[in-house]
């Protein structure tokens, strides 16, 4: 058995096995076009009373993370059968040699994890309730990469809704689309909460949240079964960019690539299957994403160091890699080319960044690095792999400066774990009675991962064989770790791809 063991372990290392694992494990249920068995629980009763969603005048009226709202999915049998994963080619090599993914296959009408195994998730219509608030006629599809791929064996899927597609202008709370996450990669149910609410504490603009326990019923199957507690999360889309920028005009793209700023000609029609806009982008904007790509690949470093920030906004840019730095979050942007918002902010043409699904934050991806390489992951290498963009502008003494000011301001300030720990026990305390009604392994996981006491098995989170620490431990850890790297005590650890 041990040599077995040794075996399979040295076998995992090679991205051609673990491509194999993953087609036949997790891809492979839709491949064959089966359908989960697992049946959602019955409810308990009601929380407390949660307000009156009929008056939610605004988005910040609904999305306050310290409210669990009560939602209902109504679909009858077609409409069941209709957002049931369609199979498309899966892409064959998307694991380098070294173990770095290609999340884009030309085959599925969306990037991502999900596309690559051949999966593609189609619009269907459903019912809508909200509170006391109820939609007819909602387009709703299953959306996620890895969320929807780990809860293919139940129903407690990861959705996304647009209010308006069928009927015009309709919107909850002025919100026209929303996006359900089931939280199944989460052990603590908080991490993109506290995620987003950090670094929009931090001033980069980042989506709001709020919770939901959601109910399903399916027409002739059952009625009004429970699914579990989700986060209702902002769509990022042009409304939300122009609140946070305080402006309209702007351009925001969702890129997937890991080439940012890969020059690729003059002609803008080769830029938007890697760029994903999700707004309607200007030639003058066309232009400047151009130009900076341009710059990126081309230019010398006496070049890239004089015009780089008149294209990108440094104290953007800082703040926003600050707080990615500060979370590891290595589901991101330093890894894997995705879960990141590109924006050009109409005041001044400059390009910023935003986060997203921030799910596996807080040093919780455990198929990146170790435990230990994420916790004292080093601030000023803080990426895996080979990255042109970063390599360049982290060799910049103006951001070598302002970076650093910038992790003193957020240590100082808002990366403090008895701050943090305090909004923990907060937030924890009002979702614990929804946690409850869920199976005992989940509740376990959340109790732990909230709790005091660092991670001492393996055991506690199966899916993780690297023991992501739980959340305070890490935060105490990674502060002081972090300052250590500044003041010249600690060089920190590169974080990387090969975990054993």
């Amino acid at each position: 058995m041990i040599v077995l063991a040794v075996l399979i372990a040295g076998l995992f290392q090679k991205p051609w096995f673990q491509e194999w694992v993953f087609a036949h494990t997790i891809a492979k249920p839709w491949t064959k076009g089966g359908e989960p068995l697992a049946e959602p629980r019955v409810p308990y009763q009601p929380l407390v009373p949660e307000g009156d969603a009929s008056q939610l005048i605004n988005a910040t009226a609904l999305f306050v993370p310290t409210n669990v709202w009560t939602s209902h999915l109504r679909f009858t049998a077609k409409e069941w059968a209709d957002i049931q994963p369609q199979s498309v080619p899966r892409l064959h090599g998307w694991l380098g040699k070294d173990g770095t993914p290609i999340l884009s296959n030309t085959n599925a009408p969306r990037p991502g994890l999900a596309g690559v195994f051949g999966v593609a998730q189609p619009w269907s219509r459903g019912h809508f309730e909200f509170g006391s608030v109820s939609f007819a006629d909602v387009a709703i599809r299953f959306k996620g990469n890895g969320t929807f791929l780990f809860s293919q064996d139940g129903y407690s899927r990861p959705f996304k809704l647009d209010l308006s597609k069928h009927v015009p202008d309709r919107s909850l709370a002025g919100q026209s689309e929303l996006n359900l996450h089931n939280l199944t990669a989460d052990r603590s149910f908080l991490c993109d909460t506290l995620g987003y609410e950090f670094c929009r504490d931090a001033g980069v603009p980042a989506p709001r949240t709020t919770y939901t326990r959601l109910f399903l019923t399916i027409e002739g199957r059952w009625e009004r079964r429970f699914l579990g507690l989700y986060a209702v999360v902002e769509d990022p889309d042009k409304q939300w960019l122009t609140e946070f920028l305080s402006r309209p005009g702007g351009a925001l793209f969702k890129p997937v690539t890991l080439d940012l700023f890969q020059y690729l000609g003059d002609d803008w029609a080769a830029y938007p299957v890697v760029y994903n806009p999700k707004s309607t982008v200007s030639e003058t904007h066309q232009k400047r994403l151009i130009d900076l790509a341009r710059l990126v690949t081309q230019a010398s470093d006496a070049e890239f160091a004089e015009r780089i920030f008149d294209l990108v906004d440094l104290g953007h840019l800082c703040r926003f890699l600050a707080c990615e730095t500060l979370l590891s979050n290595y589901d991101g942007i330093f890894t894997n080319g995705q879960n990141f918002l590109l924006w050009i902010d109409p005041s001044s043409d400059r390009f910023g960044f935003s986060p997203w699904d921030l799910d596996q934050s807080w040093g919780q991806f455990g198929m990146i690095g170790t435990s230990e390489q994420r916790v004292r992951a080093s601030v000023f290498h803080p990426w895996v792999g080979p990255h042109r963009f970063f390599e360049r502008v982290f060799a910049v003494p103006e951001f070598q400066t302002r970076y650093r000011a910038e992790l003193r301001r957020l240590l100082d300030t808002v990366f403090v774990p008895e701050r943090l720990h305090q909004r923990i026990d907060q937030i924890a305390s009002v979702i614990r009675p929804a946690v409850v009604g869920l199976p005992e392994e989940r509740v376990k996981g959340f109790e732990q991962a909230i709790s005091d006491a660092p991670s001492t098995s393996q055991a506690e989170n199966p899916r993780d064989g690297n023991s992501p620490s739980h959340l305070k431990p890490f935060i105490a850890r990674r502060a002081a770790e972090v300052r250590a790297q500044l003041d010249g005590q600690s060089q920190g650890l590169r974080v990387s791809r090969q975990t054993r």
